[in-house]
């Protein structure tokens, strides 16, 4: 759990793999960096470990944006660009800022903590404003480069020079005063995602609803539904299996559904986990076929930013286009 209680992660750090490689036997900049602001943060907070920074770590820079990248960014508080010219010309970093753009702005807290952006932009090179993407909106860029004057292009500054300690401590002066002012905010929900009760002992009065399996990159939005329909005193039926077998986990399945009214089905890029003892098929979509069968209407959850031409898998792609959604008996947000 991160030091913000409704995260995974405090910080989410986006970069150009590139950025990274080291020339000549030099530390590789990113990864000082990233170990620097981590210190840094934790003598502010007064102990190591607490603040939570994601980082992706793989060393190709041409890799597909995958479900590990879409959890750690649903996932994240704050997120961190360290922009350069090779930032700037990554589709891949681009779409890492877009996707956190567009979930920050959707959920709870929104895109600023009170005066403060929760995009900050870290310059490694000296990149005109007016070739910012416009994520950054008004803030201000963290200078991490040597140009003296507006007309340098400059270089990251090395971080064993008193430049880089004091570019450093500007930097996570901000970020602690952001994690300070998050941390005060009100709690989206009343409890952690582990602790979270999806399955209440005892049903109350009032309705039931079914909550669908999901991908990992929907836990922190899934868990938010659960807690705010708890709190309306609506019953909450989830974490239905997985993993079981199919005829076990179709018979569960059926069985909550005719205790439900409505069931939800969140959806994005990923298809999602594979049914045990029947590849090819996922929990979501097996759920999801189910429920239309059963005598709960269903409400499908697809963000509006989804680039549904985008998605690289098939069938996925093709599920999430199939002919009926657009019957009144589904919605689409």
């Amino acid at each position: 759990m991160a030091y913000i209680p409704d995260f995974e992660y405090d910080i989410f750090i986006s970069y150009a793999h590139v950025d990274n490689l080291s020339t000549s036997g030099n530390p590789k900049w990113v990864e000082v960096f990233h170990n620097q602001l981590e210190i840094s943060l934790a003598k502010r907070i007064g102990k190591m470990g607490l603040i939570k920074i994601w980082r992706d770590k793989r060393l190709e820079g041409d890799q597909l944006f995958d479900e590990t990248i879409q959890s750690s960014i649903d996932n994240a508080a704050l997120f961190l660009a360290l922009t350069s010219n090779s930032y700037l010309a990554s589709d891949y970093c681009k779409k890492e800022l877009n996707v956190f753009y567009n979930r920050a702005k959707s959920d709870l807290y929104g895109i600023q903590i009170e005066d403060r952006s929760r995009i900050s932009n870290a310059l490694l090179n000296n990149t005109p404003h007016e070739d910012w993407p416009e994520e950054y909106g008004r803030s201000s860029g963290y200078p991490f480069h040597d140009a003296e004057d507006e007309e340098t292009f400059g270089e990251p500054t090395d971080p064993g020079e008193k430049l880089f300690q004091k570019q450093l401590r500007e930097l996570v002066d901000s970020l602690h005063k952001k994690l300070i002012k998050f941390k005060e905010l009100p709690e989206a929900r009343t409890a952690p995602p582990d602790e979270v009760n999806d399955e209440p002992a005892e049903a109350e009065k009032g309705p039931t609803v079914f909550i669908a399996d999901i991908t990992d990159s929907h836990r922190t939005v899934r868990t938010r539904i659960i807690n705010e329909l708890q709190q309306k005193g609506i019953n909450v039926i989830s974490n239905t299996p997985p993993p079981y077998d199919v005829a076990t986990h179709d018979e569960k399945v059926k069985s909550d559904l005719k205790e439900s009214m409505l069931s939800v089905h969140l959806f994005n890029d990923f298809a999602g986990r594979e049914v045990d003892g029947d590849p090819g098929t996922t929990y979501q979509k097996r759920q999801f076929e189910i429920a239309k069968e059963s005598d709960a209407s269903q409400l499908i959850w697809v963000p509006n930013s989804l680039g549904i031409e985008d998605i690289e898998e098939k069938e996925h792609k093709e599920f999430l286009v199939q002919p009926g959604w657009e019957n009144s008996r589904y919605w689409v947000i």
